[in-house]
C-alpha cells in the first residue's frame, strides 16, 4: 500500500512539474513555427519612396531562407534605423539616400496577420560598400594538389576553402600560375624548408594565396606569391 501511495505521488508530481511545459506562453513561438524574425543581405534592386526597397537576397537567415537568389522586398517604416557603414562608422541616412546596386543588410519582423502573404518590416537596414567578387584583386585557396606542371608553372587544386574571389571554384579544380619568384615552404620537424614547384605532387594539401591579373576579364590569372605544402617528401 505504502509502495502504491509512493507512486501515486511521484507520478502527480511529475505531471504538475511537467505541465508547464505542456503551455506555451503567449510570447513564446516554438522551433517548428514560422520563423518572425529575418535577416537578409544583397544589393538594392528597386527604392521606393513611399517606404519598401527591393534587395536581391545572397545571404538570409530562416525567416527569409525562401528568397535567396530572389527578390525580397521590405517596408521601411517611421521606426526603421537606416545606416550608411563606413569601415567601422555608421551615418544615419535617408531611403533617398539608397542608391540602385547598394550591398543592404537587413534586419526586422515578419507579420503573418495575413496567411499566405507576410510584411518584411525593417526595423534595421545598413548600407554598406561591398567590392563585387569579379572585382577583387587578391584570393586564397587551400585544398589537395590534382595536378602539376612545373614547365610551365601552373598547378590545379582541388578549391575545398577559398576566400571570397574563388567562389564560384567552391569544390571544383583551379589552375595557379606560380612564377619563379613565388615563395614556397613546407614544414619538416618544426622548421620552414624551402620547395621549387618540382616538388610538389598530386596528393599534397596546399594553402595558396596571391593577386590576380583580370586584365582579361573572362579569364582572370590567379598568380601565387606564397604556398605552404603538407604531406610532401622534400625532393
Amino acid at each position: 500500500m505504502k509502495k502504491l501511495v509512493l507512486t501515486l505521488t511521484i507520478l502527480a508530481a511529475a505531471l504538475v512539474l511537467s505541465a508547464p511545459a505542456m503551455a506555451w506562453p503567449a510570447d513564446h513561438i516554438p522551433w517548428w513555427q514560422p520563423a518572425h524574425t529575418f535577416t537578409a543581405a544583397g544589393h538594392v534592386t528597386g527604392i521606393d519612396a513611399a517606404g519598401k526597397l527591393t534587395i536581391h537576397v545572397d545571404l538570409a537567415s530562416r525567416g527569409a531562407a525562401r528568397f535567396l537568389d530572389q527578390e525580397l522586398t521590405v517596408r521601411i517604416g517611421a521606426g526603421t534605423q537606416l545606416l550608411k557603414a563606413r569601415g567601422i562608422t555608421f551615418k544615419q541616412i535617408t531611403l533617398a539616400d539608397v542608391r540602385l546596386g547598394q550591398h543592404a543588410r537587413v534586419t526586422g519582423t515578419i507579420d503573418r496577420s495575413v496567411p499566405g502573404s507576410p510584411s518584411y518590416n525593417a526595423k534595421r537596414v545598413i548600407i554598406r560598400r561591398v567590392v563585387a567578387a569579379d572585382d577583387l584583386t587578391w584570393f586564397a585557396v587551400r585544398g589537395p594538389v590534382t595536378a602539376v606542371d612545373a614547365a610551365d608553372g601552373l598547378i590545379t587544386v582541388h578549391a575545398a576553402r577559398v576566400t571570397r574571389a574563388l567562389w564560384d571554384k567552391v569544390e571544383s579544380d583551379v589552375t595557379l600560375k606560380v612564377g619563379s619568384a613565388a615563395k614556397i615552404v613546407t614544414w619538416v620537424d618544426g622548421a620552414p624548408v624551402a620547395l621549387t614547384l618540382g616538388n610538389v605532387t598530386a596528393g599534397d594539401v596546399v594553402m595558396a594565396q596571391g593577386p590576380i591579373d583580370r586584365s582579361v576579364p573572362l579569364a582572370p590569372v590567379y598568380n601565387v606569391n606564397w604556398m605552404r605544402v603538407w604531406r610532401t617528401a622534400t625532393k
